[in-house]
């Protein structure tokens, strides 16, 4: 399986003390879904207040940051029209970007 680099989380807390690099498995897309490489993520307040707890709810750790973004669809799932692997998008809604 595939892997990619991503920020995670163990619990809440001091992002600069709690955040650690991670290689976590690349999802496959399930039906009406696309699996997405990031290529852009910008840091917002809001992420710093998740990761420190105090921001939208608890997440099931460990967890990834992350509202916003942009990048390249790598896979698409079934049912899926529109989209195709190597489209730039911007997950709108997306958590754990």
């Amino acid at each position: 399986m595939a892997t990619q680099r991503a920020a995670i989380f163990d619990g809440p807390g001091d992002p600069a003390e709690v955040l650690r690099l991670a290689e976590v498995p690349v999802p496959a897309p399930g039906p009406g879904q696309v699996a997405i490489r990031m290529l852009l993520r910008p840091v917002n307040p809001a992420d710093l207040l998740f990761v420190s707890g105090r921001y939208g709810g608890k997440p099931a750790y460990p967890a990834m940051p992350g509202m916003e973004g942009m990048g390249r669809v790598l896979a698409a799932g079934a049912g899926v029209s529109g989209f195709a692997p190597g489209d730039r998008v911007v997950p709108l809604g997306a958590r754990a970007t």
